[in-house]
């Protein structure tokens, strides 16, 4: 069956219209689910939700009926949407089972963790259940749980990211990269992986500690404007002096006022105070006036500010922030 008729078959899902007959079709399509192609991205988002809130629904009401009533119903593995929001874009990425009549009773699972996926060219932020922010580099991943529960507060990190930690002394944040363990208690600092697997950590503010997995006495302890850098070949972790002129200098928050200023003006002194590389190729976007006060701000929250009171975006490429105008 063309991907067109499954669309099809979605829609009269969602719509409570199918035959039992086509019911089948689309369990016999969600068992095959890594196999076929994947009608999905022709949905809108409102009906990506609304799948997904059926499907949990299903879930659910399999899961309140007796063990001796249940009824398998398969599992559909990796249901990838999209959610998407003024302010971000991210793939959130969970695997979610729901089954389909047959004789063998299996309990119903969802996942606990959710994976948000940074596919786009900006820094964008992440809320997290216990008031932490994380800014997603692109081309990076973060995973968590849906909730924070026991004596840590445990993420993984696949990339580059910025992590600002809401204080919990008896819930210490945890957080796994490719070739490190990073923990704090409430603090702002830089994970990165870099070529060849070299990875960094940089401290802007608190103490963070970092270590090698499965390495004893590896356990080392950053202050602010310190950071260690893995290098895998040696399995050993070097302390450093983070320079003046760092990369980390856009995290580090400032207060800036504008009346009344022209947007090339102010990218000028953001790219002065910050040590970035911001630019505008757009003449009528240079000559847009700015009136603002940033208070406490580092360079990526002031931008996303930009973005959403001058409808605006930016693109990163290769160290160069580009500022455009939406479309």
């Amino acid at each position: 069956m063309s991907s067109d008729r499954y669309h099809q078959l979605i829609k009269k899902y969602l719509r409570g219209d199918c035959s039992n007959e086509e019911r089948e079709q689309l369990y016999a399509w969600f068992e095959r689910q890594n196999q076929a192609d994947d009608p999905l991205p022709n949905l809108s988002l409102e009906e990506r939700d609304l799948l997904k809130q059926r499907i949990f629904n299903q879930v659910k009401e399999n899961c309140d009926l007796p063990r001796s009533e249940r009824k398998r119903l398969g599992d559909l593995r990796s249901l990838v949407y999209l959610a998407s929001s003024a302010a971000a874009v991210f793939l959130i990425v969970g695997a979610i089972y729901f089954f389909r009549p047959s004789d063998q009773p299996v309990a119903a699972l969802a996942t606990d963790k959710l994976t948000f996926i940074n596919k786009t060219k900006t820094i964008k932020r992440q809320s997290l259940s216990d008031g932490s922010s994380v800014w997603l580099n692109p081309e990076s991943s973060l995973t968590i749980p849906k909730s924070f529960t026991g004596n840590y507060r445990k993420v993984s990190l696949k990339g580059d990211a910025f992590f600002e930690v809401t204080k919990d002394a008896k819930h210490p944040f945890v957080i796994r990269s490719e070739n490190l363990i990073t923990k704090v208690l409430g603090t702002s600092f830089r994970i990165r992986t870099l070529p060849n697997h070299r990875s960094e950590v940089s401290v802007v503010t608190g103490k963070v500690s970092v270590e090698i997995p499965g390495k004893n006495n590896s356990k080392i302890l950053l202050l602010p404007e310190e950071k260690i850098v893995y290098n895998p070949q040696t399995n050993y972790l070097k302390t450093e002096r983070e320079p003046a002129a760092s990369p980390m200098k856009i995290w580090r928050k400032t207060t800036l006022s504008f009346d009344d200023v022209a947007l090339s003006d102010v990218i000028a002194i953001l790219n002065k105070k910050f040590g970035s590389s911001i630019e505008i190729n757009d003449d009528v976007l240079k000559s847009y006036l700015l009136k603002a006060d940033f208070t406490d701000q580092s360079l990526p929250e002031i931008l996303e500010m930009l973005e959403k009171s001058l409808s605006i975006n930016y693109e990163i490429n290769e160290g160069q922030i580009i500022l455009k105008r939406n479309n």
